[in-house]
């Protein structure tokens, strides 16, 4: 049995219901003035990440104020708006810190350029939970530049982090919040970075026991729910006793 034809064109006219009135199309007109983003200075761009967070940038802007080199400036207020821009959309971190990195790598081995830049992604990682992850893989980034042996990076990364430490530990630092969110971001950075047998570093990790025992003595029930969910994470050979 033939199969029947079908009757349908691909010439045939368009149809329309009835009750359909055709739409004009739209014209597009150039704007005789098109909008450019607005171009902030340094100065700008420090004011507006205190606006949003003033723990983050207190310190880092401080030593801005000291560093007398234009470029370190120049540099440290494009990362302010980079990590602005990753705490509110992650997914920018690949596109958006090649580049950063690049432009510090070659000055990576002077320490007035590498501990504001540390200072920087440590406040931001602290202060904001949603940057603690791509804080610790800039940080990582930076400290591949070098080799273990040879990177400023690296020693100057695990100073801040035993300075940070031991405010905790000894006292200085009082807020419970900032305390957890370093917690946090020793945490994410102890997973990341090894050392030159490609293990842990083991200094990270024995600090990282302090600060949990620390918040874990202060009877908060935040900070203990902050512990159980730190030890949630992925962190090879940790242990607490």
């Amino acid at each position: 049995m033939e199969a029947p034809k079908s009757t349908l064109s691909a010439e045939a006219k368009e149809w329309y219901p009835p009750n359909y009135t055709p739409q004009a199309m739209p014209v597009y007109t150039p704007d005789p003035a098109p909008y450019r983003p607005q171009r902030f200075s340094v100065q700008d761009r420090l004011r507006q990440a205190q606006d949003q967070n003033p723990y983050n940038f207190d310190n880092m802007s401080y030593s801005l104020e000291e560093a007398e080199n234009m470029d370190l400036r120049e540099n440290i207020g494009n990362l302010i708006t980079v990590m602005c821009e990753i705490t509110f959309d992650p997914g920018k971190f690949d596109t958006l810190c090649g580049p950063l990195v690049d432009s510090f790598a070659t000055m990576l081995h002077e320490r007035s350029y590498t501990r504001p830049l540390i200072d920087a992604i440590i406040n931001q990682s602290i202060g904001e939970p949603n940057f603690r992850y791509n804080g610790a893989r800039l940080c990582s980034m930076y400290d591949s530049v070098a080799s273990p042996e040879e990177s400023t990076f690296r020693a100057c990364l695990l100073e801040r982090c035993s300075a940070e430490e031991n405010k905790i530990i000894s006292g200085i630092e009082t807020s419970e919040e900032n305390m957890r969110g370093f917690a946090m971001f020793l945490a994410e950075i102890y997973t990341q970075l090894e050392d030159s047998q490609g293990g842990r570093i083991r200094s990270l990790g024995e600090g990282l026991c302090k600060v949990l025992l620390h918040l874990l003595d202060t009877d908060n029930e935040t900070n203990i729910k902050s512990v159980c969910q730190l030890l949630k994470l992925p962190i090879p050979f940790l242990t607490i006793s």
